[in-house]
């Protein structure tokens, strides 16, 4: 406000003050200016997370003596509306307390995180995703959007198998028995190769075992069986001791387009061993030779004869047996 006196200058003599008020107008054009974008990474593997620092300069934010009046905001910006957008990984961690340059007043300083960490699946192959950057004054006047981008790297997940631990599923050989027993090893995303391999010695179980595994599908494959099957046959002895078997199993998912980006998980698994109806503890009661009907002897398998289909449904395993 300005002050005004006016005195006329002969008699008799009047006094008159009168306050005149002035408005001081900002241009409109004074908008704020995203300087600089720091830190912002070229590419991003899933699972990690990252820091960035942008600059805004706000010529409406602080008087000339330094005194805050009020600092930018920042705002991300969708610039896409689709899988590359890159907001549901971002935020703005100090969105109205940015840090003052304290040699330049004027200079703002936000602080981004990208956090891929607590989402289950971001990419399914690597993929460049974009974003945008808004500085708004404390008078509404906004910024030039910046568009920004960088690449998230898909990570393959770690793999699984479809034999369950011990619990509500029990699977059981029976002893005098050729047992096949069948499970698969699969990459839950469909992301890697997967590859399986029984550490156990199958060779040092007593009776005839063999344990194999076998990759089955492609990169592009789109069967729910893509990984690899695994089979135990196992003819066991019907007077062998032991009531279960434990095997370790090492499954290792390789990325498709990252060879360097692997996931080892190691299993170990157990199957209970019993007797089969068959074989029973005590000898058999002898024929009576009165009976004109004459015992048929017991079916022999065929020689070199293979096990039946080891395929198991998917999710569990299977267990399929021939007497010995």
């Amino acid at each position: 406000q300005l002050k005004v006196r006016m005195k006329t200058i002969s008699k008799p003599v009047v006094i008159r003050d009168q306050l005149f008020t002035y408005f001081v107008r900002r241009p409109a054009t004074r908008k704020p200016i995203i300087e600089s974008v720091e830190n912002l990474p070229f590419d991003l593997k899933e699972g990690e997370s990252k820091q960035i620092f942008v600059l805004v300069r706000d010529e409406d934010s602080s008087s000339e003596k330094g005194g805050i009046i009020s600092p930018p905001r920042l705002n991300l910006v969708t610039t896409v509306h689709n899988e590359t957008n890159a907001l549901p990984y971002m935020s703005v961690f100090n969105f109205d307390d940015p840090f003052q340059d304290p040699n330049d007043p004027l200079l703002w300083r936000f602080t981004i995180n990208i956090n891929t960490q607590n989402y289950k699946n971001v990419v399914d192959r690597d993929r460049e995703v974009h974003f945008g950057l808004m500085a708004v004054s404390q008078f509404g006047v906004i910024s030039d959007i910046g568009l920004h981008s960088f690449t998230i790297l898909n990570r393959v997940k770690e793999p699984r198998i479809t034999w369950p631990e011990t619990g509500e599923f029990k699977h059981v050989m029976i002893k005098g028995q050729k047992n096949t027993f069948t499970f698969w090893a699969v990459d839950p995303l469909r992301e890697g190769f997967t590859e399986a391999e029984i550490l156990t010695n199958c060779s040092d179980l007593p009776g005839e075992a063999i344990c194999q595994c076998k990759y089955i599908g492609n990169a592009f494959s789109s069967s729910r069986e893509k990984g690899s099957f695994c089979s135990i046959y196992w003819a066991i002895p019907a007077d062998y001791k032991e009531s279960k078997a434990d095997f370790k199993i090492r499954i290792t998912n390789t990325n498709f387009l990252d060879k360097q980006d692997i996931q080892v998980v190691g299993y170990t698994r157990t199957l209970f061993l019993e007797e089969g109806p068959g074989f029973p503890k005590f000898p058999l009661p002898p024929i009576d030779d009165d009976n004109d009907e004459t015992p048929e002897p017991p079916v022999q398998p065929e020689p070199n004869k293979p096990p039946g289909d080891q395929r198991g449904p998917v999710g569990f395993g299977s267990i399929q047996g021939d007497s010995l």
